[in-house]
């Protein structure tokens, strides 16, 4: 099997190795790291961005040109990357300084790298991995290089590093308790965060709600702690710093919010200056569309493919060679399975819906869920849903008012609520 997978040529890009120290003076007292030499082992990105181009998966996700998004209002939107000004100026200057590459496809190159560890108890094993894609690519991941351009109009703003972990975990959490240290006294400002901790202790088991049983005061934080932070931390805060702390954090959460749309419109950058312009470069998202497409979080995610799966499926014991010859035996795997499907050599099996064991009348499924004001309920949220501005609820108005409902339902086990702040 494994012979079959080395010999196709469907996604091959070979590796290729060089080796690098450093090379300044060195003196007995330095660290080991000064006398050591690295291995770079890469594939040669001209080979990558073909192979990508000619990806068939990619067809109906994939922009050819820059273009502007305007909604029927004339109102215009930022999604991905190539609906940025960015890549309409850039290739406005590439096709000015040579008239000749009008009518060619401006291909952007986008690179993100993060340090992953794989093995902290024995030896401490870190990699640096560096991931290629291209801008043409929907949501497409951190922008990093691009040629005969600034590097400082090239900075893309990104969520989980700069609002989530920076501006939330290590500014405005840190912020809060040491306000209260000072504004109290140390005994008495820990007496509060204790109690902080409680609440955030006591969120209720929900999906997609994160639970911290211990509070917020532990030592391994990854990115997804500080995003469940942030959905409880405004009530477990409330009452117990000023209001204007509170207020500043609400502030901060609705801007973080607006920039994780993946669709941002004018009115969105409006509202999102209007939340809190300090804490948010919104110009970027004019460059770049969607900060939610740059996010480094996107490259992160590959550390468990890319590293970890394939660390843990090696003899731990010169793991490199190992890892890269699983990824490339993987990458060809993926390459021929889309492949097969573009030509039909692959017809999937089609997942099939288990049978609903509730019956889809409203009546019916009242009695079957013991729930006998079921319709009720349903024509009153209806009203609620409906009229979402108006001063006037569904339990102030007859039920003959609300609007009826005589279609099925289903009844599915897990769900997900999503909570709306009115703002009183």
């Amino acid at each position: 099997m494994h012979h079959f997978i080395n010999t196709t040529r469907l996604g091959d890009a070979l590796w290729q190795c060089f080796s690098t120290s450093y090379n300044a003076p060195i003196s007995p007292t330095d660290p080991s790291w000064k006398s050591a030499k690295y291995e770079v082992w890469y594939r040669d990105p001209e080979v990558v961005i073909k192979n990508m181009l000619k990806n068939p998966d990619f067809h109906g996700q994939f922009d050819y040109m820059p273009y502007i998004c305007r909604t029927k209002a004339g109102e215009r939107t930022w999604s991905d990357f190539m609906s940025g000004n960015y890549a309409w100026n850039h290739a406005n200057t590439i096709i000015k300084e040579n008239p000749e590459n009008k009518g060619a496809m401006y291909c952007p190159i986008i690179l993100g790298s993060h340090k992953t560890t794989v093995s902290v108890a024995t030896g401490h094993v870190e990699y640096h991995p560096v991931y290629l894609s291209i801008g043409n690519v929907h949501n497409t991941s951190f922008t990093f290089d691009f040629p005969q351009a600034d590097i400082y109009e090239m900075l893309s703003p990104d969520i989980l590093h700069q609002l989530i972990k920076r501006t939330f975990k290590d500014h405005l959490v840190d912020w809060v308790g040491q306000y209260l240290v000072l504004e109290h006294g140390e005994t008495v400002g820990n007496e509060i965060l204790d109690e902080i901790d409680r609440r955030i202790a006591a969120a209720p088991a929900f999906p997609q709600l994160q639970r911290f049983p211990h509070g917020q005061r532990f030592k391994q934080w990854k990115g997804d702690d500080s995003k469940a932070l942030m959905k409880v931390y405004i009530a477990a805060i409330a009452g117990r710093v000023p209001d204007a702390m509170v207020q500043s954090i609400s502030s901060f959460m609705d801007a973080c919010y607006i920039a994780h749309c993946d669709d941002l419109n004018e009115k969105s950058i409006k509202e999102l200056e209007a939340a809190v312009a300090h804490f948010h470069h919104f110009r970027k998202i004019r460059n770049f569309g969607a900060p939610n497409g740059l996010c480094s979080s996107i490259t992160e995610s590959h550390h468990i493919t890319v590293i970890k799966k394939p660390w843990h499926c090696s003899n731990r014991y010169e793991a490199l060679g190992q890892m890269l010859l699983t990824n490339q035996r993987l990458d060809k795997l993926a390459a021929s399975r889309i492949d097969f499907i573009s030509r039909g050599n692959i017809v999937l099996a089609q997942t099939q819906e288990s049978p609903c064991c509730y019956p889809p009348a409203t009546e019916d499924l009242a009695t079957t869920i013991g729930q006998p004001k079921l319709a009720e309920l349903v024509h009153q949220f209806l009203f609620d849903q409906i009229n979402t501005d108006d001063t006037i609820t569904s339990n102030t108005i007859p039920l003959d008012a609300c609007p009826e409902f005589n279609g099925p339902i289903r009844v599915y086990h897990s769900a997900v609520a999503t909570f709306y702040h009115t703002g009183r």
